[in-house]
């Protein structure tokens, strides 16, 4: 396996390499742990509608980086969409839900999700994997059936409109994959697929967008949850097993800028940070087909001020 500068860098000062491939060579010892984790995990209880969120601590340089790309690994083999963060250098403070769902919604692979999505319409009309791929546009194969192009575009919708009913979406959620999966499936939309996508993302609309796309609800702390229950349901939707997020280095929670000698994260950053996990963890009903790996250092556990102590 070639290795890449990134990789030899990150070896050479004692950090885990990026390359998921070399990750899974490189570990030993995986009964002591995964080989639990994931059977029970990965392949029985996040697939039938489980959540979990669960909490690594170890000291410095025991590997809970290289164990957090393992999972990840093995989730994205699994059929999983498997979602990397390092609250270190995610950009946005972990403080709430909707800036969880920032970071989420901003890394999963959102062509993957239209495709996956795309394949299941043409699938209820006929069309499975071995005749349509999910990346083209399906109304010239209904076409060529010898259907009219207006008849064959309502059959379209209409199958779309029914998958994404019967998932249950928020109705803004609703209207942005309806969108995404007519640009995909009967006819280029390029502006509105773009609005589209930004609301996905978690991005302010101008008012004008709003009015065009249909798309008023904003992503706030009020409605972050049924968005990120509307992503849960996408994802399993387009036929992936779940959602696995695995959030590393929390120990900027209880350290200090080396350049300014600020704490990273203030006393209210923390408490929210802890209020969002608590509302993950309440929420294990709620959330389908989840699993959230959080990991740090001891002292997330022993600080009395900057831990997990600190919130009650």
């Amino acid at each position: 396996m070639a290795l890449v500068v990134e990789d030899l860098i990150n070896l050479r000062n004692g950090e885990a390499p990026t390359n998921l491939d070399l990750i899974r060579d490189m570990t030993l010892g995986t009964d002591i742990w995964i080989d639990r984790f994931v059977p029970y995990y990965l392949d029985q209880f996040i697939p039938s509608g489980g959540s979990k969120v669960k909490v690594l601590i170890g000291g410095e340089g025991c590997g809970k980086t290289h164990l957090l790309r393992y999972v990840q690994q093995a989730a994205a083999t699994k059929a999983y969409t498997a979602v990397y963060l390092s609250a270190r250098t995610a950009g946005p403070k972990l403080c709430d839900v909707p800036s969880l769902y920032r970071l989420i919604a901003g890394t999963i692979d959102m062509d993957q999700l239209v495709t996956g999505l795309s394949l299941k319409v043409a699938e209820s009309l006929g069309y499975g994997a071995s005749i349509y791929n999910g990346k083209d546009k399906l109304l010239p194969y209904i076409l060529e059936e010898g259907y009219g192009a207006p008849d064959s575009a309502r059959e379209i919708r209409i199958a779309a409109a029914r998958l994404l009913k019967n998932a249950d979406l928020s109705p803004a959620c609703f209207t942005c994959a309806f969108t995404l999966l007519k640009d995909r499936l009967i006819a280029d939309d390029p502006e509105n697929t773009r609005i589209a996508w930004r609301w996905f993302r978690g991005e302010k609309l101008e008012r004008f967008e709003r009015r065009d796309s249909g798309l008023f609800e904003t992503l706030q702390p009020a409605t972050a949850r049924r968005w990120l229950d509307s992503l849960l349901k996408l994802i399993v939707l387009s036929g992936r097993q779940g959602l696995v997020v695995l959030i590393d280095d929390l120990d900027v929670l209880y350290q200090k800028s080396p350049d300014t000698g600020r704490w990273l994260y203030t006393p209210a950053n923390i408490k929210d940070t802890y209020e969002l996990f608590r509302q993950l963890i309440d929420d294990a009903d709620l959330l389908k087909n989840f699993l959230l790996l959080l990991a740090g250092r001891r002292n997330l556990l022993d600080d009395d001020r900057r831990g997990f102590k600190s919130y009650e």
